[in-house]
């Protein structure tokens, strides 16, 4: 009986569902990264942005 495990057919998938978990990690610290940009903005109180709102506020720049 042929060994599946290591077949061409196999290691493709393995490989594409790879890439796949990966960009899917990517996303996810992407959409963090905005989710908290977008909280330090509301903090702020900026349309502008997080660190012009400090700045209008009289924080460090």
């Amino acid at each position: 009986m042929k060994d599946n495990a290591q077949s061409p057919e196999i290691l493709e998938i393995v490989a594409a569902l790879e890439a796949a978990a990966l960009a899917l990690e990517n996303l996810g610290a992407f959409a963090a990264a905005a989710y908290v940009s977008q909280s330090l903005d509301s903090l702020a109180g900026s349309e502008d942005g997080w660190r012009e709102g400090y700045q209008e506020r009289g924080g460090a720049g």
